[in-house]
This record gives C-alpha cells, structure tokens and sequence, in this order.
C-alpha cells in the first residue's frame, strides 16, 4: 500500500477473457428459504452429540414451513497478504469456553472453483454470495443454533474440492480439516490436519436467536491477515476491530442484518441500505481530514437510457444466491468501458464540482466541457467502518436501519447513473481535494459506480459496449425492491492486476434484502 491516502477512483480497470462476476450467478445457487433439503425443517446437529434433532416448534402437518435466515457471505479483507477463504462451521461458542462440536460431513465452503478466472476454489477477497450453496447448509434453521465460523486459507487445501481430495481420494470435510473440536492438528479429539492461526482462523459466533425466521443478512470477513508489516499495518485496524497482531491478524466476522419487511411500491422505484465493510477506507478518509461518510445514489444528466436499458419492473432481483458466472465481469473491455463515467473526459474531471457549491443542489457544472449535471440523493453521512461496527460484536449497525427510498426510479442500467460513497464536507459539499487531484480518477473519493458494473462485480452480469447489462437482460436490479450496497476493497489498491479487475480493490456489492 502507498503512504498517499488520495488515490485513484474505484474500479475504472481493463478485464481479461474469462469469467469473474460476483457470486451470484453461478456454482453458489441454491434455496435460501424453507426447509432446505432435510426431511425436518429444524433438523441440525448441535455441540455435544453425534446426532441431535432440534425441535423446531413448527407442528408436522403445518402447511407453510418457516422460511429460514437467508445469509450472504463476503469476503472483506483485503490486504496484500488476504488469501482466497473456504468456510467451516461449528456448533458451540469458543469464545466463552465452551465446546465446538464439528460433524456432518460438511465440506469447507465453497469447494469449487466458483470462475473459471480463479485458479482454485475457494471465495476471492472483494466478493461474495449466498450460503445456500450448500446443501447441507441451506438445510439449517440457523434461527435455533449457535454457530462459530472458521475461515480456511484456500491455498492450504486447494487439492481438496468437490471433484476430489488429496492424492485422488474423497473430499475432506471440516472435520477432517480443522478436527472435530476445531482445533486443527492440535486437537486431543484428533482429525484435524490443519493449523489453526497458521492455516485457518477463528472469526467469531452467532449465537442462537441472532438470526430469525425471515430475516435476510450479510456476514463480512473483515480485518487483515497475519504478516502484514510497515504502513500496512493502519490500514488493517479501526475502531471496533481486535488489535492487529502480525502472527496471528485480526480477520473478524462482521454481520448486519437487512431491513427485509419494508414494502417498496412497484412504482416507488428502488430503496436501499448501505453497509461499510472496508476499513481502510476509514483510515483513508482521516488521512485525507475527512470525518464521516456519505453514501447515496447518483445520476449525471442529460441521461441517455437505451433501448432495453433501463432496468425499471422487468429488471431482476439482485441474483440468485449463486457464484459466479461465465463470461462475465472479466471480458474484454473495461468495467467502466466506452461510454463511462469515469472514463476520459469524465465527469468529475479538473473544473469539476468540488470548487463550490452544494454537492445536493441540482445546478450545473461549470461551464469546460463536458459539463453535465451531477444529482447526488444521500441515504445517509455516516456511513463509516466504525459506525458500521456498532460495538464491536459480532452484529454491526447498517445505515439507515431501514430501507430509504428516496431515490425513486432512476436508471437501473445505464452508465450515467448509479451508487456512491465520499466524504462530505461543510453544508453537503464534497471536500476539497489537494491540489493536482483529478476526482474520479486519481482521488478515492468521491466513488461513483454505475449499477451496470456493481450488477457484474456481484452477480456476474455481462455488460455491453455501452456500459450497460445485455445478460441478463435489462440488469438485475428492479423498481419495487429494496438492496443493500457494501463497500469493500481498499483505496490503495490497484483496479487491476495483470490486465484482470482487482478484487481487493474499492468497489461495491449489492443484495437483495428481502426473504424470499
């Protein structure tokens, strides 16, 4: 990382052939909702036996099972020494001494190569996806146990996958992995073949309760990795984190829960939350003398929608739940391609609107071309790491609480509109930058990312020459729901590496946050 804090905008990248979008459309699907796979909706397996049928509540013959917790995982952690993740799971609670039982066969998640782009299997920093993947999993009413998440370094078992384990035999579940107490090689209750704080970690518990019938959630890996040194180091901490510790890190699970009961009208257009799971932004923003955190959607006009562009009632539902697809974010063409935002001649380029005036007021720019109109619609201004951390458990604050809907029926798939995230400065102005920043291309703030590239960066959307999503058709985003945008990647990061988009870069995801 560099010791400059203003630094270039976001995910403006040139994509290699291949395939890497989100999680969402591919190899990670399954049923987020219901009674999954098993004969009972509350069968699970619980710390202290081989076997035990936990009684749900729900009489046999009722005819409307419950609809269990939906759960997106993403992996947030981004430093330079971030590996891909695979995920085991426990029942019990380490972190008051108690005992974590690990059974079921389960296989570390996910086990498969979820792109053809990625090299092994394994969850790549900067994205991330539904747990329904699993069937073992999905079939889980997580409402009524305790469960503690063990993050793998994908690197360390990458010969063990769904096609196979080592030495051409099976796939090794958790328990033969970090063993059946979670203690990895060093387990009295023996299986275990991995080192815990070497090869996996701890990440934290959900206690039971935590995620009721119908709710909707997304859980983030945040924090670093071990052996990050130098100026490294601030950028892996913030308040609410553990200390970071150059041996072991301080990679931590963060959860929020979406707002999944607020009704959005069809014709209200598109609401949203907003989630901050990067803290290297935080530190990137006081570097910069920023204080807080505004986040919102944006629109540049005149606005050109294409035919077929816009999204609106037929558009999709923020995906499936799956991995991601082929022929996706990764070809050929930039993210942000012709057509761009960002691109030469961008909007916020030298002269732009940072000089005076209200960033929420609706007059022009100043008068060098090109000079469009920017609206700026804040869902909220504070919207940092911290504030997002809450008190530091294990379930952080999104903000807002509830879906805000103010955004109405902006262009769901065009490359002039879409979500932001910047510093604001005194009466709703964007800071000033230092001098020789061309915002939007060499400052991160303000972020602004057409839907169409945040729709392939989560849901593995292909986008066209214009910038705009052609698969599936008209985007996945639709008026008349509601979706959250988390912010990953960190400001000094690259947009690409190698010709391919960057994960570990400042980007957004977006959920849907109903159920179902």
């Amino acid at each position: 990382m560099q010791t400059n804090k203003w630094i270039r905008v976001g995910i403006a990248g040139v994509l290699a052939s291949g395939a890497l979008g989100g999680m969402l459309a591919t190899g990670c699907g399954g049923n987020d909702n219901g009674s999954g796979s098993t004969s009972d909706a509350g069968d699970a397996s619980t710390a202290g036996d081989s076997h035990v049928v936990v009684d749900t509540g729900v009489e046999a013959e009722a005819s409307t099972p419950p609809v269990f917790p939906k759960v997106y995982l993403v992996h947030a952690a981004v430093d330079p020494n971030a590996p891909p993740l695979r995920f085991c799971f426990g029942l019990g609670n380490p972190a008051d001494g108690g005992v974590v039982n690990v059974q079921d066969d389960i296989p570390p998640f996910p086990d498969t190569r979820v792109s053809p782009a990625f090299p092994i299997a394994g969850l790549y920093p900067g994205f991330g996806g539904s747990v329904a993947a699993s069937p073992k999993l999905s079939s889980f009413d997580l409402s009524l146990i305790t469960v503690s998440v063990y993050a793998l370094d994908a690197t360390k078992i990458a010969t063990d996958t769904a096609d196979g384990g080592p030495e051409g035999g099976s796939e090794v579940p958790c328990e033969g992995l970090i063993g059946t107490d979670a203690l990895g090689i060093a387990s009295d209750a023996g299986g275990g073949t991995l080192t815990k704080g070497t090869d996996y970690w701890y990440v934290g518990t959900i206690p039971v309760g935590t995620l009721p019938h119908g709710s909707t959630w997304v859980a983030a890996i945040t924090g670093c990795a071990p052996g990050e040194t130098g100026d490294n180091v601030p950028f892996c901490q913030s308040s609410g984190l553990p200390p970071y510790e150059v041996l072991t890190g301080n990679l931590t699970l963060t959860s929020w829960e979406l707002d999944s009961t607020t009704v959005v009208p069809a014709d209200g257009g598109v609401a949203a939350q907003f989630g901050n799971a990067s803290p290297a932004w935080d530190y990137s923003v006081a570097g910069a003398g920023g204080s807080s955190t505004a986040a919102g959607f944006w629109v540049s006009t005149p606005s050109e929608v294409l035919p077929g562009a816009d999204g609106g009632a037929d558009g999709g539902d923020g995906g499936d739940g799956g991995l991601l697809d082929s022929g996706s974010l990764l070809d050929s063409g930039s993210l942000l391609d012709s057509g761009s935002l960002l691109d030469s001649g961008s909007l916020l380029d030298s002269g732009s609107l940072l000089d005076s005036g209200s960033l929420l007021d609706s007059g022009s720019l100043p008068d060098a071309a090109p000079a469009p109109t920017l609206a700026f619609s804040p869902i909220t201004v504070t919207g940092s790491f911290a504030a997002a951390r809450g008190d530091g458990g294990v379930v952080g604050v999104l903000s807002p609480a509830t879906l805000n809907t103010d955004a109405g029926t902006i262009p769901l798939n065009a490359a002039n509109a879409g979500f932001a995230t910047l510093i604001p400065g005194p009466a709703g102005t964007i800071m000033d930058a230092p001098l020789g920043c061309t915002v939007g291309a060499t400052c991160f703030s303000p972020l602004l990312v057409p839907l169409p590239d945040i729709d392939a960066v989560t849901n593995g959307a292909v986008l066209g020459d214009a910038g705009i999503v052609t698969t599936p058709a008209g985007g996945s985003f639709a008026y008349g729901k509601g979706y959250v945008f988390i912010l990953v990647g960190d400001p000094n990061q690259p947009s690409t590496v190698g010709g391919v988009f960057n994960g570990k870069s400042l980007h957004f995801l977006a959920f849907p946050t109903a159920n179902p």
